[in-house]
């Protein structure tokens, strides 16, 4: 652990320092532990109200942090402070960035071309075809695809993502130590040898409904073209796709039928235009004016893959917390309401459990099955069979079929 790693998470957990206050006195004073070691007449000067000069002064929450930095680092995290030549540029333009990151992974947070997805958690076997074939008609190397890892079109971006052998990064709602939803643990592992997970939160922090708005902002930030995929009008996707607007970001909205309420949203960006229609991946890469440099990597240099492989990666992921396992506060997906609390997270859990089950005793009954066929031989709710199947073909037990077909392996 770097000791200016430990003064510049204190600044962060200093009460009244914020993005612009942190700007501010590492301007003045070079380095964190400088501010720490500052006389409280120097802090004054520069112009702090006291009661944060003395929160300064009278920070001692030393062995916290201590703790916190080497279980970060034994688990194969990093600390990236706003000053980092790693720290993700794109968020320094915007006053409210955070000045200090999480990240687990690989994948490069300052890739010359970013691209988010954001969309329903209870996508339609329309919403999840197209973004995988938009996914695919971009894929290259050098671009980082991101989202919030939220069930839905997140996943299925995520998904898509590593299908094409893309870097994909997550933007979690909580901290490294604890994972929600806890059913996409495995589309995580698959995306650490070449993606990543990127948080805001200390490791200890837990799922809350109130801190998907900051991952919702960060996704916006982070990305220079953010596509919506099905959602409703007054989706959770729109307060990240106003966030991007407010940042200059260029919107594309995927069009839906006007009688599907999960594509509402998308029609009325588009119909207000404030998102392009967008209907394929070259259309997308010409209105950005991008152009595909052949063999570049989307790997990080400064973050070499940690020694071990996957079993590292299997290590890691096997110490997360399983907040819906344990029944804990939960959370939701892009919007950030509908917090699962007194157990109804494990409840869920339980329930793709169940799911998974039954997808699977079908399949094994028959050839083939398609996900029409499973859904009404199952009698679950479509959103439940899209979950159990992404999961399941993750887990490497079953394998897609075209005409959106399933067998068992």
């Amino acid at each position: 652990m770097k000791e200016d790693a430990l003064y510049q998470l204190a600044l962060t957990r200093t009460p009244g320092i914020g993005p612009a206050h942190t700007k501010k006195l590492i301007d003045r004073f070079g380095n964190a532990k400088a501010i720490f070691q500052a006389r409280k007449e120097t802090l004054a000067q520069a112009r702090l109200r006291p009661a944060v000069a003395s929160a300064i002064g009278a920070f001692n929450d030393w062995s916290s942090l201590e703790d916190e930095l080497q279980l970060l680092e034994k688990k194969g995290g990093r600390m990236l402070f706003c000053t980092d030549p790693d720290y993700p540029q794109r968020l320094l333009s915007f006053s409210d960035f955070p000045p200090v990151l999480f990240y687990k992974g690989q994948a490069d947070l300052n890739a010359k071309k970013i691209i988010a997805v954001v969309g329903t958690r209870g996508p339609s076997e329309y919403g999840r075809e197209i973004t995988e074939q938009l996914i695919r008609q971009l894929a290259q190397p050098d671009l980082l695809i991101i989202s919030g890892l939220a069930y839905g079109i997140d996943a299925c971006a995520h998904s898509a993502a590593v299908k094409n052998n893309m870097p994909t990064v997550g933007i979690l709602g909580h901290g490294l130590g604890h994972f929600y939803p806890h059913e996409n643990i495995g589309l995580a592992k698959a995306m650490l040898p070449q993606g990543g997970l990127l948080t805001t939160f200390g490791w200890h922090t837990p799922p809350e409904s109130h801190q998907f708005p900051m991952r919702n902002n960060i996704v916006a930030g982070l990305c220079d073209a953010l596509i919506v995929v099905e959602t409703g009008s007054k989706g959770g996707s729109l307060l990240t796709v106003k966030t991007a607007l407010t940042y200059g970001k260029k919107i594309f909205a995927v069009p839906g039928r006007i009688n599907d309420p999960r594509s509402t949203g998308c029609n009325e960006l588009i119909s207000q235009q404030k998102a392009e229609l967008l209907f394929s991946g070259k259309q997308l890469q010409a209105a950005m004016g991008w152009e595909w440099p052949a063999g570049q990597a989307g790997i990080q240099p400064s973050l070499p893959f940690a020694t071990g492989g996957q079993d590292w990666i299997e290590t890691v992921c096997n110490d997360w917390t399983g907040t819906a396992d344990n029944g804990g506060t939960g959370a939701s997906g892009n919007d950030g309401k509908g917090a699962a609390g007194n157990g109804r997270a494990g409840d869920g859990n339980n329930q793709t459990r169940t799911a998974r089950k039954i997808l699977l005793k079908l399949l094994t009954e028959t050839k083939s099955l398609s996900f029409d066929e499973l859904s009404a031989r199952s009698q679950l709710e479509t959103s439940a069979v899209s979950i159990g199947l992404l999961t399941l073909e993750l887990q490497g037990l079953i394998s897609p079929l075209p005409g959106k077909r399933y067998r068992l392996n």
